[in-house]
Protein backbone atom coordinates (compact mmCIF):
# COMPACT_ATOMS: atom_id res chain seq x y z
CA UNK A 1 0.00 0.00 0.00
CA UNK A 2 1.37 3.16 -1.07
CA UNK A 3 1.83 5.71 2.05
CA UNK A 4 -0.88 8.15 -0.37
CA UNK A 5 -3.39 5.18 0.15
CA UNK A 6 -2.80 4.32 3.99
CA UNK A 7 -3.58 8.01 4.68
CA UNK A 8 -6.52 8.17 2.54
CA UNK A 9 -7.68 4.38 4.58
CA UNK A 10 -6.48 6.19 8.39
CA UNK A 11 -8.57 9.11 7.23
CA UNK A 12 -11.58 7.23 5.88
CA UNK A 13 -11.65 5.59 9.48
CA UNK A 14 -11.49 8.35 11.48
CA UNK A 15 -13.93 10.39 9.59
CA UNK A 16 -16.07 6.83 10.13
CA UNK A 17 -15.31 7.01 14.24
CA UNK A 18 -16.69 10.75 14.41
CA UNK A 19 -19.31 9.51 12.46
CA UNK A 20 -20.17 7.01 14.67
CA UNK A 21 -19.81 9.03 17.99
CA UNK A 22 -22.14 11.43 16.31
CA UNK A 23 -24.89 9.22 15.71
CA UNK A 24 -24.25 7.54 18.60
CA UNK A 25 -24.89 11.06 20.58
CA UNK A 26 -27.94 12.03 18.89
CA UNK A 27 -29.47 8.99 19.39
CA UNK A 28 -33.23 9.33 19.82
CA UNK A 29 -35.25 8.98 23.49
CA UNK A 30 -38.36 7.25 22.60
CA UNK A 31 -41.69 7.69 24.91
CA UNK A 32 -44.59 5.44 25.50
CA UNK A 33 -48.10 5.12 27.38
CA UNK A 34 -47.81 8.51 27.18
CA UNK A 35 -51.09 10.11 28.82
CA UNK A 36 -52.68 12.70 31.19
CA UNK A 37 -55.32 12.64 33.87
CA UNK A 38 -58.49 15.08 32.73
CA UNK A 39 -58.62 18.68 34.15
CA UNK A 40 -61.20 21.11 34.26
CA UNK A 41 -61.34 24.04 32.37
CA UNK A 42 -60.26 26.98 35.14
CA UNK A 43 -57.56 24.34 37.17
CA UNK A 44 -54.06 26.07 37.03
CA UNK A 45 -52.40 23.32 36.58
CA UNK A 46 -52.56 19.71 34.52
CA UNK A 47 -50.24 16.81 34.90
CA UNK A 48 -48.81 14.04 32.23
CA UNK A 49 -47.30 10.82 32.76
CA UNK A 50 -44.83 8.92 29.96
CA UNK A 51 -42.32 6.01 29.86
CA UNK A 52 -38.83 6.94 28.15
CA UNK A 53 -36.13 5.35 27.35
CA UNK A 54 -32.63 6.57 26.18
CA UNK A 55 -30.95 4.68 23.43
CA UNK A 56 -28.15 6.61 23.72
CA UNK A 57 -25.17 4.22 25.02
CA UNK A 58 -24.43 6.99 27.63
CA UNK A 59 -27.15 8.65 30.39
CA UNK A 60 -29.61 11.55 29.73
CA UNK A 61 -31.49 14.13 31.26
CA UNK A 62 -35.27 14.91 31.41
CA UNK A 63 -35.20 18.33 31.72
CA UNK A 64 -38.96 19.56 30.87
CA UNK A 65 -40.80 20.28 28.05
CA UNK A 66 -43.47 22.85 26.55
CA UNK A 67 -46.80 22.80 25.12
CA UNK A 68 -49.30 24.83 23.59
CA UNK A 69 -51.20 23.58 26.34
CA UNK A 70 -49.61 24.69 29.31
CA UNK A 71 -47.49 28.19 30.22
CA UNK A 72 -45.06 26.02 31.35
CA UNK A 73 -44.19 22.22 31.57
CA UNK A 74 -41.97 21.34 34.62
CA UNK A 75 -40.34 18.08 36.29
CA UNK A 76 -42.08 16.97 39.48
CA UNK A 77 -41.93 14.78 41.98
CA UNK A 78 -44.79 13.32 44.55
CA UNK A 79 -44.41 13.03 47.82
CA UNK A 80 -46.63 11.94 50.78
CA UNK A 81 -45.75 12.63 54.39
CA UNK A 82 -48.36 12.00 57.51
CA UNK A 83 -50.87 11.80 55.09
CA UNK A 84 -50.50 15.01 52.64
CA UNK A 85 -48.85 15.05 49.42
CA UNK A 86 -46.65 17.51 48.16
CA UNK A 87 -45.26 18.02 44.68
CA UNK A 88 -41.28 18.79 44.42
CA UNK A 89 -39.65 20.68 41.03
CA UNK A 90 -36.89 18.23 40.27
CA UNK A 91 -33.68 20.50 39.93
CA UNK A 92 -31.38 19.27 37.73
CA UNK A 93 -33.29 16.60 35.94
CA UNK A 94 -34.32 13.20 35.73
CA UNK A 95 -31.28 10.87 34.79
CA UNK A 96 -32.12 8.32 31.96
CA UNK A 97 -30.15 5.63 32.33
CA UNK A 98 -28.74 4.11 28.57
CA UNK A 99 -31.55 1.29 27.84
CA UNK A 100 -33.14 1.32 30.82
CA UNK A 101 -37.10 2.65 31.16
CA UNK A 102 -37.78 5.27 33.54
CA UNK A 103 -41.60 5.83 34.04
CA UNK A 104 -43.24 8.72 35.24
CA UNK A 105 -46.78 7.54 36.76
CA UNK A 106 -48.99 8.93 39.58
CA UNK A 107 -47.38 9.12 42.71
CA UNK A 108 -44.02 9.31 41.61
CA UNK A 109 -41.99 11.62 38.71
CA UNK A 110 -44.60 13.37 37.11
CA UNK A 111 -44.50 16.12 34.31
CA UNK A 112 -46.51 19.40 35.74
CA UNK A 113 -48.46 21.59 32.98
CA UNK A 114 -48.44 25.04 34.76
CA UNK A 115 -50.58 27.51 33.38
CA UNK A 116 -52.79 24.79 32.10
CA UNK A 117 -55.05 27.02 29.58
CA UNK A 118 -58.70 25.30 28.75
CA UNK A 119 -58.48 22.09 30.75
CA UNK A 120 -58.21 18.09 29.59
CA UNK A 121 -61.03 16.75 28.58
CA UNK A 122 -60.97 12.82 28.36
CA UNK A 123 -60.45 11.38 24.65
CA UNK A 124 -58.76 14.34 23.48
CA UNK A 125 -54.92 14.82 22.39
CA UNK A 126 -52.29 17.32 22.92
CA UNK A 127 -48.90 18.03 21.90
CA UNK A 128 -45.84 17.77 24.90
CA UNK A 129 -42.05 18.33 23.29
CA UNK A 130 -39.71 16.48 25.64
CA UNK A 131 -36.71 18.68 26.15
CA UNK A 132 -33.35 16.88 27.31
CA UNK A 133 -29.82 18.02 28.46
CA UNK A 134 -27.69 16.03 25.62
CA UNK A 135 -30.80 14.59 22.90
CA UNK A 136 -32.92 16.87 20.80
CA UNK A 137 -36.63 17.40 21.80
CA UNK A 138 -38.73 14.90 21.39
CA UNK A 139 -42.63 15.93 20.47
CA UNK A 140 -45.18 13.34 21.86
CA UNK A 141 -48.75 12.92 21.56
CA UNK A 142 -50.48 13.20 25.22
CA UNK A 143 -53.79 11.28 25.55
CA UNK A 144 -56.31 12.10 28.10
CA UNK A 145 -57.71 9.45 29.92
CA UNK A 146 -59.63 9.01 32.95
CA UNK A 147 -57.96 7.39 36.06
CA UNK A 148 -58.22 6.67 39.90
CA UNK A 149 -58.47 9.82 41.56
CA UNK A 150 -55.04 11.18 42.72
CA UNK A 151 -56.82 13.04 45.71
CA UNK A 152 -58.47 10.04 47.32
CA UNK A 153 -57.60 9.04 50.60
CA UNK A 154 -55.07 12.21 51.11
CA UNK A 155 -55.44 15.04 53.69
CA UNK A 156 -54.78 18.86 51.98
CA UNK A 157 -52.85 21.15 54.39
Amino acid sequence: MTPAAALASAFALILSADADQVQAAAAPITASTVWSRPATAGLPTGVAYLTLIDHAPTPDRLMGGSSPKAGRVSLHYSVMKAGVMSMLAVDGGLELPPGRAVTLAPGGYHLMLGGLKGGLRVGETYPLTLRFAHARPVTVKVQVRAGPDPMAGMKMP
